[in-house]
């Protein structure tokens, strides 16, 4: 397209895209890349991301945390949302997925210790268990193990759907199973280990479910990655407000994995 003045400058594609609809554009991007992609299929990796550098000092504006969709299959972004608060997280997944029209699937969801109680009994299990060998509770167990970017790493996943003690105590819809992932780091500098725990809508086949956790860190090691890399996501001061700024985290754009990145 010519342009009689040439290229039109920062500012000036900032007053284009915050004069736009950000609902009516959200949906038509949707619509889009639904059509790029055909049906969602697959894990979706739902991860939020915040921006380091996005307070606002003089507005007494906190930092805009992003929640993101992300297809690990199609290695595509399918949409975004962005909430005031880190803790919101957790009320901004339900709206994400209305967006995408994403309904009836199952789910593998990481406990922190925030989550309180249920993170602390799913953790007393593995551990007073891990300690007896698991000989008091059906177990499932898969493991593997893979080396690169100087440093070898291996995943000890433990699987059981024992759980009817723990339903009791905590009602959460339609939990199947609970998952813990031993995670073990060996570099030049020495060895480290890490326990996640999960807790899951599906039965407990370690294999499938270790699977199905491997497939979420694409989020972090492919989208975060390129965002933070390529973009300079966390590089990025927001403290004067454009409309593109205001308006760009409620964008939805496909983002494809980045050469390099790192895996979790």
């Amino acid at each position: 397209m010519p342009f009689a003045n040439g290229t039109p400058s920062h500012d000036q594609l900032g007053l284009i895209f915050g004069a736009l609809d950000a609902a009516a554009f959200q949906q038509c991007f949707i619509a889009w890349t639904q059509a790029l992609s055909g049906a969602i299929a697959g894990v979706v990796a739902v991860d939020g991301k915040t921006l380091r550098r996005s307070f606002d000092r003089a507005g007494k504006k906190g930092t805009v945390h992003m929640v993101s969709a992300w297809s690990s299959a199609q290695k595509l972004t399918l949409g975004m949302r962005a909430v005031d608060e880190k803790s919101n997280e957790i009320t901004a997944i339900p709206e994400l997925l209305d967006l995408l029209a994403i309904k009836g699937a199952d789910y593998v969801l990481r406990l922190k210790s925030n989550q309180g109680g249920l993170h602390e009994d799913v953790a007393l299990l593995f551990s007073e268990q891990m300690a007896n060998d698991f000989k008091n509770i059906r177990i499932s167990t898969a493991t593997d193990t893979d080396a690169g970017h100087g440093r070898i790493q291996s995943r000890q996943v433990f699987a059981t759907d024992d759980i009817d003690w723990l339903k009791q105590r905590h009602d959460w819809a339609g939990l199947r199973s609970i998952v813990m992932v031993l995670c073990t780091r060996e570099t030049d500098t020495g060895k480290s280990t890490e326990r996640r725990f999960y807790i899951a809508s599906l039965p407990a086949d370690a294999e499938k479910l270790g699977a199905a956790i491997r497939q979420h860190w694409g989020v972090e090691n492919s989208l975060h990655w390129m965002l933070d890399v390529n973009f300079c996501d966390d590089a990025a001061a927001s403290a004067r407000k454009t409309p593109r700024q205001t308006h760009r985290p409620q964008a939805y754009h496909p983002q494809r994995p980045a050469q390099g990145a790192r895996e979790g």
